[in-house]
């Protein structure tokens, strides 16, 4: 019941963190998207969960995410990189943002 309520109010702190915080899976797929990245993208949490981020992010910038997810998964600390995303319509500019990644762990231990 502890435990459940600590993992609730740390995941309502992410979400309504002042800082862009989204999370994805290994193969790409969007797991968490907080408000303030919402705001700046004007993609909205619904919409963006279960979405695959390569659809999120500009063209360009597959090569450099793809290269920052090979390195986490070897254990090098990554490096900030930029990001650019997608606005919801096609004319918006995209929201760059200096991102980092930080694997996520289970109870295996597993990323």
């Amino acid at each position: 019941q502890e435990g459940q309520w600590a993992a609730q109010g740390l995941a309502e702190l992410l979400d309504r963190a002042n800082a862009p915080i989204f999370a994805v899976s290994l193969e790409g797929i969007i797991t968490e998207w907080n408000y303030f990245i919402s705001h700046l993208t004007g993609v909205q949490h619904d919409a963006a969960m279960g979405s695959k981020i390569w659809d999120r992010i500009q063209a360009n910038a597959h090569k450099t995410l793809q290269e920052a997810i090979s390195a986490m998964q070897t254990g090098a600390m990554g490096m900030p990189f930029e990001l650019k995303l997608k606005g919801v319509a096609s004319g918006d500019a995209p929201t760059a943002l200096l991102a980092s990644l930080t694997p996520q762990f289970d109870s295996k231990g597993q990323a």
